[in-house]
């Protein structure tokens, strides 16, 4: 039974709904969807075996609902069903644009690494800039993070970066949508000549 975990604790709180359209794949047995309540059940497995379940991270129509484990083994036990539910982690975006100042102003700088971390100041993701510059990631739980450019690339680039680093805050409501997705610019000072 998939179900959105709106606290990101791995357990199926009160109110924390049911997530539609989950997909997977497993070596033997039927699969029946029921569309009423998410649930899927397989029937016709042996007893005693050990089966790899395979859950499609990419069935949802919602890009902000994201499996964190979609591999999972389970042993068969003989006359019996058993609940396992899914945890949906929700996520959210932050996405803005890296620019460098020049003589001729701003302009979008390709190929920088992006990097965010969580309140404990520890990387839980990154992303490189495209060709103008700007950057998107799709994959932070609710909380509060900061984003900055790399430090090391900035170092090996001889640039800084104006702020050095800024607040992303993310907040979901009850049906998993992102409802304050924090957009922001980095500026990058051109290299110093020595």
């Amino acid at each position: 039974m998939p179900f959105l975990d709106l606290n990101g604790n791995g357990k199926h709180d009160a109110g924390e709904p049911k997530a539609f359209g989950l997909k997977l794949r497993i070596n033997g047995g039927r699969v029946e969807h029921n569309k009423k309540d998410t649930t899927i059940i397989i029937t016709g497995l042996e007893a005693y075996t050990n089966y790899y379940v395979e859950l499609d991270k990419n069935s949802f129509d919602n890009i902000a609902w994201q499996i964190r484990k979609p591999t999972m083994n389970i042993v068969i036990e003989p006359d019996n069903f058993r609940l396992i539910e899914v945890p949906v982690l929700v996520v959210g975006e932050a996405s803005g644009t890296v620019y460098v100042q020049g003589n001729k102003g701003l302009n979008g700088l390709a190929r920088l690494i992006v990097n965010f971390y969580d309140k404990n100041s520890n990387l839980v993701g990154r992303t490189i800039t495209e060709s103008d510059g700007y950057f998107s990631y799709v994959s932070l739980a609710p909380g509060t993070y900061t984003a900055e450019v790399d430090k090391a690339q900035l170092l090996k680039l001889n640039m800084s970066s104006s702020p050095i680093n800024l607040p992303v805050n993310i907040k979901l409501n009850r049906d998993g949508d992102v409802v304050d997705g924090l957009k922001f610019i980095l500026k990058i000072n051109e290299p110093v000549n020595k």
